[in-house]
């Protein structure tokens, strides 16, 4: 699970043949979006320092990462991950910071 900085959203993963990630309205505890890639196992969920994205991470019989956009549940980046990156399921997930422009000041691009 995990709850947006803002606290306006909530996402769980779930286990199963079709594993699912739920993004639910916290407030109005109520489903959004149910979005339907992983197989197997959902294992980490992790949202942008913004929450505009939630990043998504399967186990290592599903090896795959995704990337959702929260305001229309669309995928914005996938990537099989196992074995092509790494030879197993990662244990953490952290979004980076924000793109510095070449003053470095702080933008609104990761």
């Amino acid at each position: 699970m995990a709850l947006s900085y803002n606290g306006n959203y909530l996402a769980s993963g779930q286990r199963g043949e079709n594993a699912d990630v739920v993004i639910w309205d916290f407030h109005q505890k109520k489903a959004i979006y149910r979005l339907s890639e992983h197989d197997n196992e959902v294992t980490l969920l992790a949202f942008s320092y913004d929450d505009k994205l939630l990043l998504s991470c399967g186990n290592s019989l599903d090896g795959k990462l995704f990337i959702w956009n929260i305001a229309n549940g669309h995928i914005v980046s996938s990537l099989n991950i196992i074995p092509s990156v790494f030879s197993e399921a990662p244990r953490c997930l952290v979004w980076g910071g924000f793109a510095k422009d070449y003053k470095q000041r702080n933008t609104t691009e990761y």
